[in-house]
């Protein structure tokens, strides 16, 4: 019955489980062992019940479960924990976190006991504690949680922890993101980096995403040099993995091109966004290449009012020129008064193009 539950063949899990529950009954009389197996039966007939969605018969049997096996091996037994983390996922399931939490505790405290504070069992417990809080949307807790169960796991030599260990600090730097510290965000996306350039090399999917992804991050704290930097190494991996013509190729064109746009560099944003149009064209992403279309128009835009506003400096600065030689001193005021014409037609040009250039990073 445990193996099918392991494997959710839930049908064959009941049927098993029930005739071991009901086998086992009636052997109390002439084993004490059997007390035991019982309670452990019951509890896994409450994750059966959990995961078919009962969740108050699963309450039912893990409490019963719970009351035995204190009876027979004490409150402090290790074998209680198990029990109240079962119990915490079927609070979790019926949206009660706070229940979920106390049943959390007695795991914790358990688990401190037998393993100690630096061990992966009590970092376990850590990790279910931070998800927990962060349902919750306490962030602080569920981030100093977090924190501990990736200290916990990144003192072990074992490389079998390092993938697990990864996905943790990628869970670590959302969180961070989440309450707008980007720093240590992206700080934990970096570490991340490492342990995939670690266990697979530089140019791999996995770490070319998770640089791709502090990109993005730089990209949101305004960093837009660094986040230039990140995404074009990420534009040499993703030709090597993916080919010349893929389509993440042609979404990294574009993120190229949009951070070329706020760094005010028009024409290599255009190359760059014309790109990213040929290999959506070709791919027939209708979406994406609406959007590229899209910054390619408004750039053209802005190219066009950066030309008109250099020519129309230099005509006024001529005929200012001209003005001066044919004018006496008498004629200052009338001077000024040019001059003045002069700033007013500079300044609604330069508010026209700052519109333009507002609207296209906006898109």
């Amino acid at each position: 019955g445990e193996a099918y539950l392991s494997q959710k063949y839930y049908e064959q899990a009941l049927d098993h489980l029930t005739n071991a529950l009901k086998l086992n009954g009636t052997l109390f009389s002439q084993f004490e062992e059997t007390k035991k197996f019982h309670a452990y039966i019951l509890t896994l007939l409450g994750k059966w019940y959990m995961e078919a969605g009962s969740l108050n018969d699963a309450l039912g049997l893990l409490e019963k479960s719970l009351k035995m096996n204190k009876t027979v091996l004490g409150e402090e037994d290790i074998s209680n924990a198990s029990i109240y983390s079962t119990l915490s996922k079927v609070y979790w399931k019926k949206k009660d976190y706070d229940k979920a939490l106390t049943q959390l505790s007695k795991v914790w405290e358990l688990t401190e006991n037998k393993f100690g504070k630096d061990s992966i069992e009590i970092a376990q417990v850590h990790l279910d504690l931070a998800n927990v809080y962060h349902k919750k949307k306490e962030y602080d807790e569920a981030i100093d949680n977090q924190l501990r169960a990736i200290t916990n796991y990144r003192n072990r030599e074992d490389e079998q922890f390092q993938e697990f260990t990864a996905k943790m600090m990628i869970t670590l730097s959302e969180w961070y993101s989440k309450i707008d510290k980007l720093d240590d965000a992206i700080n934990w996306l970096r570490e991340t980096e490492k342990v995939y350039e670690y266990i697979y090399g530089a140019v791999d999917k996995k770490t070319t995403k998770i640089k791709r992804d502090i990109a993005l991050l730089l990209l949101k704290a305004n960093q837009y040099d660094e986040a230039l930097n990140e995404v074009i190494q990420v534009e040499e991996h993703e030709r090597s993995l993916y080919g010349e013509t893929s389509l993440q190729l042609g979404r990294t064109y574009k993120l190229i091109g949009t951070l070329y746009i706020l760094r005010r560099k028009q024409n290599e944003a255009k190359v760059y966004l014309q790109k990213a149009q040929t290999i959506f064209e070709l791919k027939g992403a209708t979406k994406l290449l609406k959007e590229v279309k899209t910054k390619l128009n408004m750039l053209k835009t802005s190219l066009r009012m950066d030309e008109d506003f250099t020519g129309e400096e230099d005509h006024k600065e001529e005929s200012e020129e001209d003005f001066s030689d044919d004018q006496d001193g008498k004629d200052s005021n009338k001077r000024n008064s040019a001059k003045k014409k002069k700033k007013k037609a500079v300044s609604k040009t330069k508010k026209k193009k700052s519109a333009v250039r507002n609207n296209f990073v906006g898109s």
